[in-house]
C-alpha cells in the first residue's frame, strides 16, 4: 500500500486500478501518477481517491488483522491523522489483547515502544533492529 502517493505507481482514473506509471490499462487509458502527500503539519488522507482507498484498504486490514509489523514508521505525535485511522482500525488494547505487535525500527526500543503503546497490550510485542532474521 501507498498511503502517501508512489512516483513509480499511477492510477487509471476512469475505473481506479493501479499499475506503473506511463503504462496502458488493457483499454488503453493511462495510469496516471498520483498525488503525492509531503511531510507537512497537516495531511488530507481523503482528499485524493487513491490515496484514500489505499488508507481504507490498511484499515480493513488492520481491522482484522492478528498480527501487525510496522517498519521505521515513528508514530510522531504531529502525524494526528495517521495515527488516529489506524488506532480507530485497530481499536483499544483490551480489545487487542491477543494480536502480537511488531515494530523494527532503528531506534531504542523504549522509545519506539512509548510511540506505540496504544497500540500493544502488555507484553505482546516484538522489537527489532533489522528485518533480517539472525540465526
Amino acid at each position: 500500500m501507498f498511503l502517501h502517493g508512489c512516483v513509480a505507481i499511477g492510477v487509471d482514473k476512469t475505473t481506479g486500478k493501479s499499475g506503473p506509471v506511463g503504462y496502458e490499462t488493457k483499454d488503453g487509458n493511462a495510469y496516471e501518477p498520483t498525488q503525492l502527500l509531503y511531510p507537512v503539519e497537516h495531511k488530507d488522507y481523503n482528499n485524493d481517491a487513491y490515496i484514500k482507498g489505499e488508507w481504507e484498504k490498511l484499515q480493513a486490514g488492520l481491522d482484522a488483522a492478528e498480527r501487525v509489523t510496522i517498519f521505521g514508521y515513528s508514530a510522531p505525535v504531529t502525524d494526528v491523522e495517521a495515527i488516529s485511522l489506524l488506532q480507530n482500525a485497530w481499536g483499544t488494547v483490551e480489545e487487542r489483547d491477543m494480536e502480537q505487535f511488531e515494530m523494527i525500527d532503528v531506534r531504542e526500543e523504549q522509545t519506539v515502544k512509548s510511540s506505540w503503546n496504544t497500540f500493544i497490550h502488555t507484553h505482546h510485542y516484538d522489537y527489532r533492529t533489522s528485518f533480517l532474521i539472525v540465526l
